[in-house]
Formats: structure tokens, C-alpha cells, sequence
């Protein structure tokens, strides 16, 4: 591990966590890489967040509550960090930001490709400082080749990836968006295996490394069963709203009032179950529906017949019928529906935080059941709040602090 880091100061209120000890210098903004190291902060990792002066992270702005306290969506993903300000392009402000990365064990930054090296603060101008460092870079396309310096961002890779290609409903309708940040959220997952990759290998090396993803890999990889069955040219490509090329009956349903639930049949058992439920055994040796392919193939005349069906029941009835059955079903609930569900809450997936402005908040929690367990210590921080905090455990004195603020470099 990096040796020589100064104290950590911050202070552990939640409880050790499994990553206590490993500290992360996190240049990334907007979605995907505050979400990774949001992650390693809940699993005891001490993050240090850099932002400019004045401004801060652009996510701050999107949707804000107020401007002292950000916005829900830098909240989602900046709990568990402090927050120093720097200016990176002002020489003593990189001369501070290569001063942490010294001490750090893990340095994290999603510009486009070439921004870092411009700024000094490249793979090769970390390591210089700290032999032993594991760097993430996350780019939109790539670290290199003909779309490397496009912007991107979720829309742009949903698009791209071909994800939104396949998602939404069929007959020309246009393609749909998935509701989530699909693309940020992904990679940042994916960034997060490859930081605690690289600490492993790190572990029984004693090398560190630069780790290269970008949304468009991960987002692709996403896709793994449809890609690589045209891969193999046994693929079907379209929107399928939601349903499935190769599953019946396997999408959702519209119910006496208009809502909808889903009811998924991936085996013919569930299949024989369903038939019988709703008085259909006749269906089951129909040969238009006696095995799964049959079904597919004659999927508009299967729903012909359970539409109206269903149709005829609200979603909660069926649902609860259908699960008597031990029939795959759910209702589509709205994201206010599932945080309000027991199994949530039994599961403990809504948390309380205290933030410094906006009081006690409730929060999404770390869905990592481990020991020890994800902590909520720390609510993301207001812009800059702990730049003299931050300064001073890294050596810097309360004159040279002043010093840096009047040259603007903090």
C-alpha cells in the first residue's frame, strides 16, 4: 500500500469500513464517477472530492434546492466525500492537487480524453509523485480513436450503444429512453470493479496501474445476450416494448383501470400454471402455444386471448391471484411505490442523513449487504466546505492556506 499518507482527520462516525484506510483523490464530475467513488466512500474509503472554485461540480445545478445546498442529483451520488476547492489550471493550485495525489492510493477523473494531461495531472505526472498509484480514467468513447473527443454523456451512449435501438414499443414508434442514467450508472459499477481490481493486484504485486473504461464498452457489455446473438447471426433486432423476441407470455398488461402489471412465463410450467388459473387447460395442447417458441411465434393471438382477460381485474387482484400460483407477476409500480415498499425497508434501503443546510433528509442506501457494513457518515458536501480541513492534514499551514486563497488557487 502507499506509505507517508498524513492523518485522516475526517473522522468515522458510521463505523470502520472494509475499504477504511484507501484514500481517493476524485477530479470526476456529473454522474458516472462520483457514483464510483460514492460507492468506495460508503465502504469506508476516505474521498477527497476536487472541484473549481467558485462553481463546483456542474451537477450542483441540476434541479438545486437552493444554491448553498446542491442539487437531489449531486446528492445521489456525492455522500461519504469532502469537498476541497482548486484551481487546477493556477500553478500552486497543481502543485496542492499533486501534493494529495502523493498520499493517495487512488486517483479518479472522467474529462475527455488529453484534459488531464493538459492540466499536468496525467497517468504518467501521478505516478511521477507516487510510484505505487491506481488511476481511473473514464472517457465517453474511448481513450483513443475516431469518436474519442466527442462529447458524451447518458443520451448521447444510450443512443449510440444501440440500447435505445431496442428499447421502446414496435410500429414505428420512436425509440424511448430507459428512465435511469443507464449509461453513468453502469460505469460507474464497472469502474468500481476496476478499482478494487487494480488495489488487488496492487496487494500481491505491489504495482500500481492506470485503468482505462469508457460508457461506450460498458454500455455494449449491457447487452451481451442480444450482441452476441447477432454475433452469431441468430439475432432479432427491434423494439419489443415489454416483451421479448423469444418469450410469451413475458410483457405487461393493462388492467380494469388502466394500470399495468407484468406476468413473465419463462417455463412452460409457469405457462401450465397460468392456463390453469384463468380456465385456459385447453390452451396448453393448443399447438400454437404449447411450447415457448410456438408462443412467440403466435404471440398476437395469444395476447388476443389473455387481454381481455385481464383487462377485466385490477393489477392488485391479479397480482395476488397470480401469486397464489406461484406465478412469476408484479405490478409496475412508480418509483414513489417501490420506496414505499416493506420488502425496501425491510431490506433497509432508505436511510436517514443530516446535511448542514437542509436538515434531516432520507436517503437511497447502499444496496452491499457485507461486514462490516456501507456506512452513511457523511452527507454530500457543500462546495469547497472542507478545503482548510483538507489542507492543513496534508501539512499546508493556516498562513500558507491564507497564501493559496489570495492567489486564488484555492
Amino acid at each position: 500500500m502507499t506509505t507517508g499518507r498524513p492523518a485522516d482527520g475526517a473522522g468515522t462516525r458510521g463505523g470502520a469500513g472494509i475499504l477504511e484506510g484507501i484514500r481517493v483523490l476524485d477530479f470526476s464530475h456529473q454522474l458516472s464517477g462520483p457514483y464510483a467513488t460514492m460507492i468506495l466512500g460508503d465502504m469506508g474509503a476516505t474521498v477527497i472530492k476536487v472541484e473549481s472554485p467558485g462553481r463546483g461540480d456542474g451537477i450542483r445545478y441540476e434541479g438545486r434546492i437552493a444554491p448553498e445546498v446542491g442539487s437531489h442529483f449531486f446528492w445521489g451520488v456525492n455522500r461519504n466525500k469532502r469537498s476541497i476547492t482548486l484551481d487546477l489550471k493556477h500553478p500552486e493550485g497543481l502543485a496542492v492537487a499533486l501534493r494529495l495525489a502523493r498520499s493517495c492510493d487512488i486517483v479518479v477523473e472522467n474529462f475527455r480524453p488529453g484534459v488531464m494531461d493538459k492540466l499536468g495531472l496525467s497517468y504518467e505526472a501521478v505516478r511521477a509523485v507516487n510510484p505505487d498509484v491506481v488511476y481511473l480514467s473514464i472517457t465517453a468513447f474511448g481513450a483513443e480513436g475516431p469518436m474519442a473527443q466527442r462529447p458524451g454523456m447518458d443520451l448521447i451512449l444510450q443512443a449510440v450503444t444501440g440500447v435505445m435501438g431496442i428499447t421502446g414499443e414496435a410500429n414505428d414508434r420512436p425509440p424511448v429512453k430507459i428512465g435511469p442514467p443507464i449509461m453513468d450508472m453502469s460505469t460507474a459499477l464497472y469502474g468500481v470493479a476496476a478499482m478494487l481490481l487494480a488495489l488487488f493486484h496492487r496487494e500481491r504485486t505491489g504495482q500500481g496501474q492506470k485503468a482505462d473504461i469508457s460508457m461506450l464498452d460498458c454500455g455494449v457489455s449491457l447487452m451481451a445476450a442480444q450482441a452476441t446473438a447477432l454475433l452469431m447471426g441468430t439475432g432479432k433486432e427491434g423494439r419489443f416494448g415489454s416483451g421479448h423476441p423469444n418469450l410469451a407470455p413475458y410483457q405487461a398488461y393493462r388492467d380494469s383501470r388502466g394500470a399495468h402489471f407484468i406476468v413473465a412465463c419463462l417455463t412452460n410450467t409457469f405457462w401450465r400454471r397460468l392456463c390453469a388459473r384463468l380456465g385456459l387447460g385447453e390452451l396448453v395442447d393448443d399447438p400454437r402455444f404449447a411450447d415457448m417458441g410456438a408462443r412467440s411465434r403466435h404471440k398476437d393471438e395469444l395476447n388476443a386471448v389473455l387481454e381481455p382477460i385481464f383487462a377485466g381485474r385490477p393489477a392488485d387482484e391479479w397480482v395476488e391471484l397470480l401469486a397464489q400460483e406461484d406465478i412469476p407477476c408484479a405490478r409496475v409500480n412508480m418509483p414513489s411505490e417501490a420506496l414505499a415498499l416493506d420488502q425496501l425497508a425491510r431490506n433497509g434501503m432508505v436511510g436517514e442523513m443530516t446535511h448542514p443546510a437542509a436538515g434531516v433528509h432520507k436517503v437511497v442506501a447502499s444496496p452491499l449487504h457485507v461486514s462490516p457494513p456501507p456506512r452513511l457518515e457523511r452527507d454530500a458536501p457543500m462546495l469547497g466546505e472542507h478545503t482548510g480541513e483538507i489542507l492543513r492534514e496534508f501539512g499546508y499551514t493556516d498562513d500558507e492556506i491564507e497564501g493559496l486563497r489570495s492567489a486564488g488557487a484555492v
